[in-house]
């Protein structure tokens, strides 16, 4: 007995010693028909009993079908391999192992299946039907509904703000990054899953979130459309640049196409105002077709004499405000003459002449009024220029001093005009004699239009007042 009890000591020591497993185990791959996953377990030990469980709920379940383990004696290795990896495999695995009278196990493989995102998207804050001006919260939750809350990836959220059913005038973003204050007047928190609306606009009613698994392919977008009280706003309208050019015989048809909430009285009708800034009734074949089910309304007529030239609007109002679309028609050609055309003053070494700039008579090319001072006598050129005016520029007053190389008791000629891209018009020309003593003396001189040849500059014939000084 003697002899026996110390080997006896050394087996039960040998028994009790603990196994050491190292696993390989976290993986992450997207669902597919075909693709397999494996899990390996190094164990320090050789072994004879082990287990391979899915605990993901906590409660170790079997391994389903196409579930097969292996041991590998010589490298001391026991393998896990998932052939057909789906969804419903994400969790977490685990090797027990059975040794005598111990257990020994690892719960450190998990596995993660990207995909069957679900989400949810609710105004957390303001209410609905929402004002314009209001600060609305929304929040948005998206998870994979296949794992449990410990093993669920992180989600990357952004956010698109989308306005009116028209393409033409679709509100597109801003696309919001997950973190930060991106623009003015939105604001995303909480790791990006809110998004805070600081003063709401018509073009908020339509907020849609993004959500992405951090390293997956499945992405999940989540709509909310929110009512936003506003004034009527147009989201449509033909011609887009609302000008229209109009020849006599022309068919002329504007339509307009709004937004509006609450609805907007249908009091409302087509209003025209001339070019004199003078309102009067509409042309008398217009035919007016206004479609509030459909919020949208369109004025059509033949343009039959230049007295409908001019701004035709349409008002909207309902009770938040009210919105007025307006179109002009206009005509197609050169610019008109300018008028009044005059001489203000004259001294021995300076002339000043002013003009009022007339109709551009096109709403895509900008007039430019040209000025020229000619010496009567030898017929050079003392002094050219011109100026650009806005295509809305109509009946100002412009003046300009010549002032260089003007020499007393001389005959200048003085010529003004306008042109742009389809033309020139008229020539206004004036001659005068300057003073051959330095005392200003004012004094108007009348203008006649010159006849112009070829719509050029050049080459005109031109008629005279003289103011005729010794």
């Amino acid at each position: 007995m003697k002899i026996i009890f110390p080997l006896l000591i050394f087996f039960v020591a040998r028994s009790a010693m603990s196994i050491r497993i190292t696993s390989n185990g976290l993986k992450r791959l997207s669902p597919c028909s075909h693709c397999q996953c494996s899990f390996s377990w190094k164990i320090d030990e050789p072994i004879s009993n082990y287990k391979v469980f899915n605990h993901t709920t906590g409660i170790s379940t079997a391994l389903r079908e196409q579930a097969f383990t292996n041991y590998d004696n010589t490298h001391r290795e026991v393998t896990l391999t998932l052939s057909f990896c789906q969804i419903w495999d994400s969790g977490n695995y685990s090797l027990e192992i059975t040794q005598g009278s111990s257990t020994f196990t690892d719960s450190t493989a998990c596995l993660f299946i990207y995909g069957n995102l679900q989400g949810s998207l609710i105004l957390s804050s303001g209410q609905e039907p929402a004002t314009e001006g209001d600060t609305l919260e929304f929040t948005c939750d998206v998870a994979s509904s296949s794992l449990p809350a410990a093993y669920r990836p992180i989600i990357y959220y952004s956010w698109e703000i989308l306005g009116d059913w028209q393409p033409e005038t679709t509100f597109s973003g801003p696309f919001l990054n997950p973190h930060g204050n991106i623009i003015s007047g939105y604001i995303v928190k909480n790791n990006g899953r809110t998004l805070v609306i600081s003063s709401a606009q018509p073009h908020d009613q339509y907020i849609r979130c993004r959500g992405r698994e951090d390293g997956g392919r499945d992405v999940i977008y989540i709509s909310h459309s929110v009512k936003i009280g506003h004034t009527p706003y147009m989201i449509f309208i033909s011609p887009r640049s609302k000008k229209v050019n109009a020849e006599v015989g022309k068919l002329v048809k504007l339509v307009v196409i709004w937004m509006s909430h609450p609805e907007a009285s249908t009091n409302t009708s087509w209003e025209f105002v001339n070019r004199s800034g003078v309102s009067q009734n509409l042309p008398p074949d217009s035919l007016i077709s206004t479609e509030y089910s459909y919020t949208m309304t369109s004025l059509q007529f033949n343009f039959t004499s230049h007295e409908y030239y001019g701004n035709y609007s349409f008002k909207l109002i309902n009770a938040v405000g009210s919105t007025t679309f307006s179109a002009q028609v206009l005509p197609q050609g050169p610019p008109e003459t300018p008028s009044n055309v005059l001489i203000t003053n004259v001294t021995h070494n300076t002339i000043d002449i002013h003009w009022n700039v007339m109709w551009s008579n096109s709403f895509e090319h900008q007039q430019t009024v040209f000025w020229r001072l000619i010496h009567v006598e030898n017929g050079t050129t003392v002094e050219y220029s011109n100026m650009s005016y806005a295509l809305d520029i109509y009946n100002t007053t412009y003046s300009h001093r010549f002032k260089y190389n003007i020499q007393p008791k001389t005959d200048y000629k003085v010529s003004v005009w306008s042109q742009n891209k389809l033309g020139s018009s008229d020539v206004v020309e004036l001659q005068l004699r300057t003073r051959d003593q330095p005392e200003p003396i004012a004094t108007t001189i009348s203008t006649k239009v010159a006849e112009q040849s070829k719509g050029k500059a050049e080459g005109r014939i031109w008629y005279s007042s003289w103011l005729a000084r010794n």
